[in-house]
This record gives C-alpha cells, structure tokens and sequence, in this order.
C-alpha cells in the first residue's frame, strides 16, 4: 500500500468514526426524551406517591403486624386525662350558618380553642379562619405555628359533620420542637392527632380512610387519631403507650390503594354537605309538624 493510500484509510476510518458516534449519540438523546433513567427523574425514579407509602414504611418502630408488638400501657394520671379528652363538655350547640357548620377546635397542650366558622360562600377557608386555626393548632403558646393545610382542615370538618361533634380535640397539631424532623407530616402542617369526645377512636379512623390520598393512624392505647394528607394512603395501628417508643404496622394496604384510585377532588369541597343540611331542617320541620 502506498503512502498515499495509507492516508485515505486512515481519513475515511477517522469519518465512519465520527458518523458512529453520531448515530449513537443521537440514539442516546433519543432515549432520554422516551425514557429518561431513573436517576433524571423524580428523587431516583419515585414518585410523590411511592414516595409517601414509603413515609409510612420507613417510621421507626414498623414491624410486621401485631404479633411482634407488646402493647404498650398508660398510667392512671393518662387515663384520667383521656377520660376527661373524650367526655364531650357542655358546650352551646353549633349552627349552621349560610350552609356550613360551625366547629370548635381545642388543643390539649395551650387550652386554646375557638368556634368557628370555617368557610365562605366559594367553599374555601377564610383568612380569618386561617389564622386562628394557625393559632390554635401549635403545640406551645410560645409557637407561632406555620400554615396549616386545607385540606386537612377540611377532613376535619367532615369528621365534626358526621359524627355531630361539638369540638375536635387536638392532641398534637403543629409541633415546632427542635428535635422534630423537617419531614415530619405535623412539623410541615399536615397532620393533627385528635380525639371526637363520645365517638370511639376506631370508626374516626375507619371514617377517615374513605377520603383518599390521607395518613391514618389508630393509637388504641392512647386513644388518639393520627390524620394527614398526602398522595398516597397508608393505614396504621400503633399499639405503644403514651410516652414509649413506637411499635405500629400497616393496614388494608389493598383498601388504601383503593381508595386512592376512587378519589375525587369534588369529595372535598364542603358545600356538598349544605344537601345534607338541608335534608335534616326538613325532616326536623316534618316532625314537628307530626307533633
């Protein structure tokens, strides 16, 4: 081969080089746009919905079911208290009033609370309400608590409606102590753990569940509630004691996924309930006339 040839070789392996890897980074950026990997996507490939199941699974003191757990005890001085958590007081009853009713919040730790009249006409919660909500659900009176989610305010409203509660007891709301992490449902907002004074804590927590896209978790030996919203549901029964190291397991995981799937935004909006409202003004006006 001549030295003239040797050259042309070389010059036309050098192109069909550069064409392969051409071809092959055109093939690259191709994939990317179909498929991007999982490292280019939401938090290594999970989704927000992955990723709140996860919330659930990851809680220190998970295990297996209630076989593995020794249910846990409270003291006289904690049951005393729960007793008097779950007594529904002598309050004034709540109205109705342009279509919404009226509820009391209370939180066990500050002894704020409040009747309010959480919505206006549009279905969304005043700024009003807001801000005393924000008031009333920290945990310190020292606290200046933060923004409290909608729709957990809402849910909350819904359990009062249906379960005719004259307050919601908040036994934990927004907790703004320093070793509280930043991912905590209740550091961020969106969570309360409550009691319904003459309702027992297993159909609140049955009843909750139903919504969709919520956190739900059972504490029978504490007798409290947890509820939050997220994008997708987990159901717990935590079966420590007041003050002890957790020891919870998952629930109807086939039921939360379910639930999910059935959920509709409309199901949240409180002026659905003015029907409901008015089905009972008009059975009370019924029986009155029968008497």
């Amino acid at each position: 081969m001549t030295p003239s040839g040797s050259a042309g070789g070389r010059a036309e392996g050098a192109s069909r080089r550069r064409q392969a890897v051409a071809l092959f980074v055109g093939a690259l950026a191709a994939a990317l746009v179909v498929s991007p990997p999982a490292a280019l996507g939401d938090e290594a490939g999970q989704g927000e919905d992955e990723r709140d199941r996860q919330e659930g699974e990851s809680r220190t003191g998970r295990v297996g079911g209630p076989d593995d757990c020794v249910r846990g005890t409270a003291d006289s001085s904690y049951e005393e208290k729960l007793r008097a958590w779950r007594t529904p007081r002598d309050l004034r009853p709540h109205r109705w009033v342009r279509g919404f009713r009226e509820v009391t919040f209370r939180n066990i730790h500050t002894n704020r609370s409040a009747k309010l009249r959480l919505f206006g006409d549009d279905g969304e919660l005043t700024a009003e309400a807001k801000a005393e909500i924000r008031r009333i659900w920290s945990d310190s009176v020292a606290g200046d608590g933060r923004e409290i989610k909608d729709r957990l305010i809402k849910i909350l409203y819904f359990v009062a409606v249906k379960f005719n509660a004259e307050e919601i007891v908040i036994i934990s709301g927004f907790r703004d102590d320093r070793n509280e992490s930043v991912t905590s449902p209740h550091w961020q907002g969106r969570a309360a753990d409550i009691i319904v004074p003459g309702t027992s804590s297993r159909r609140v927590w049955e009843y909750v569940q139903t919504y969709g896209k919520v956190g739900v978790g059972r504490y029978p030996v504490s007798g409290f509630v947890h509820v939050d919203v997220r994008n997708a549901s987990f159901f717990w029964e935590d079966v420590s004691g007041p003050g002890q190291p957790s020891c919870y397991y998952q629930v109807d995981r086939d039921l939360a996924r379910r639930y999910d799937e059935e959920y509709d935004p409309h199901h949240d909006d409180p002026r659905r309930l003015r029907a409901y409202h008015d089905w009972q003004e008009q059975r009370a006006k019924q029986r009155r006339r029968a008497d």
